[in-house]
C-alpha cells in the first residue's frame, strides 16, 4: 500500500513523520504531486498534520475520481482513511484534507468542482463523528447540487 501512495517515513521539521504525497496522474500518464502533507508520528506539540510549504491539498487519490474503476465512490475526510479504505479492496475511494474540503472546493473553483463526480452513480459522503456542523452544512448544499444529476447519499462513520 505505501508503494501504490508513494508514502514514507522521514522528518519535518525536526520530527519524525508519515509523508503523504497527493498525487494526479495527468494526461500525458505522468504522475504530478499536487501537494505534500506529513503526519507527525510523535506525541510532541499539539498538531499532527502539517502540509508542506506551499503545498494545498484538494483531493487525495484524485485517480480514482478522474478514471473510475467502479460506479460507486466513496469521499472520506483524510488521506489515511482513504488509504485503509483502498487496502481492504474499496478501490473508489478518495479524500478532502479536512472537514472545510467541500467548502473550500466549491470556493476554489465554483460548481466545476463537482464535475468529476457526476461520473459515478453514487457518491458516498463519509464524514467523521466530530465533524462541525459548519462541515455538514458545506456538504448537505453540495450534495443538493449533485442531487439532480445522480443519486447521493451521506453516511456517517462510526469512527
Amino acid at each position: 500500500v505505501a508503494g501504490e501512495f508513494g508514502l514514507g517515513l522521514d522528518e519535518h521539521a525536526g520530527r519524525p513523520a508519515l509523508v503523504i504525497p497527493w498525487t494526479v496522474t495527468d494526461r500525458d500518464g505522468a504522475l504530478q504531486t499536487r501537494a505534500i502533507q506529513y503526519r507527525y508520528m510523535d506525541d510532541d506539540g499539539d498538531t499532527r498534520y502539517r502540509w508542506h510549504k506551499g503545498s494545498v491539498g484538494r483531493l487525495f487519490n484524485a485517480d480514482a475520481v478522474m478514471t473510475p474503476l467502479d460506479s460507486d465512490l466513496i469521499v472520506v475526510e483524510g488521506a489515511l482513511k482513504a488509504v485503509a479504505l483502498w487496502s481492504a479492496g474499496m478501490f473508489s475511494v478518495c479524500a478532502l484534507p479536512n472537514k472545510a474540503g467541500w467548502q473550500t472546493g466549491l470556493r476554489s473553483s465554483g460548481s466545476a468542482w463537482l464535475d468529476p463526480f457526476r461520473r459515478f452513480d453514487r457518491v458516498w459522503i463519509t464524514l467523521d463523528p466530530d465533524a462541525t456542523d459548519e462541515a455538514r452544512a458545506a456538504a448537505a448544499v453540495q450534495l443538493g447540487q449533485l442531487q439532480d444529476r445522480l443519486p447521493v447519499e451521506t453516511v456517517q462513520t462510526a469512527s
